[in-house]
């Protein structure tokens, strides 16, 4: 299927990406009292971090300096095409942004109309107009019609899908990475790190192993320091590139992977 056809089963609300089911639509999302009361919990989050000055030069910080140092290191550079699924506030967008440049292009997914107002409105004040924040994939499959994509980025995301969401999540990426593109994963809350939702019975391991089996082989795996919720913190990052092999083979996952990245750029893209 299409990128935009393949997950339209999963959808994600607020910064934290909170699931809800194919059936309640994400425009309806706060029409419930559940829905009314994580809404106002959000609006007091966010009221609160924008009245904290630690937490907003923290966030400062992370989105212009720190964020773009974490994201060079995973091999992104002047010029590529990002996408960061499940983007929430543009906590890797924002970076992404300053660090691919006026030729490059992040596209921001996320369902909640809210936060990527908000995304707008931010890359709007710091002039990122290579910002673009869309709602679907079919929108962020259009996006990329005209040319590669570099890196896909799904940081705390995964836990939202069952297994056979992530499956179809992996192939509609394959579809669309660059041959030498990069999938990069934060995959937060798995058994032993906070376990939550599909993921809490789910290893590092096995993640790396669907992964694999969808088609990508993994080029490396690194604890790095990295931002969730709301701050700085030391995370797990996995880096796969797409595999000469192609999907559906059920290849083993590696017990331990190489250290460094061995997507090879395309020719002159370093340039």
């Amino acid at each position: 299927g299409t990128l935009g056809s393949s997950v339209r089963a999963t959808a994600w609300a607020e910064t934290g990406m909170t699931a809800h089911t194919p059936s309640q639509p994400a425009g309806n999302l706060n029409a419930s009292p559940h829905g009314l009361f994580r809404r106002l919990r959000r609006e007091i989050r966010h009221l609160w971090m924008a009245l904290s000055p630690h937490l907003r030069r923290e966030r400062n910080r992370w989105v212009r300096r720190d964020g773009v140092a974490f994201l060079g290191a995973l091999g992104i550079v002047p010029g590529d095409a990002v996408v960061d699924f499940g983007c929430g506030w543009g906590a890797y967008s924002l970076p992404a942004a300053r660090l691919v440049g006026e030729r490059g292009l992040v596209i921001s997914v996320d369902v909640n109309v809210h936060v990527l107002s908000r995304l707008r409105r931010r890359a709007a004040a710091e002039g990122l107009p290579n910002i673009h924040a869309v709602s679907d994939l079919d929108a962020a499959k259009s996006l990329l019609e005209a040319r590669p994509c570099q890196a896909v980025l799904l940081y705390d995301v995964l836990h939202f899908m069952d297994t056979g969401e992530r499956e179809r999540l992996y192939a509609a990426f394959r579809g669309v990475l660059d041959a030498a593109g990069r999938l990069s994963i934060h995959p937060k809350h798995v058994n032993g790190d906070q376990p939550a939702r599909f993921l809490q019975d789910s290893t590092v391991e096995d993640i790396i192993r669907e992964v694999a089996n969808a088609g990508f082989h993994l080029a490396d795996r690194k604890t790095a320091r990295l931002w969730h919720d709301h701050g700085q913190t030391q995370g797990t990052v996995l880096t796969f590139c797409p595999a000469a092999t192609g999907p559906g083979e059920r290849l083993p996952a590696p017990a331990h992977a190489e250290t460094d990245n061995v997507c090879t750029p395309s020719e002159g893209r370093r340039a």
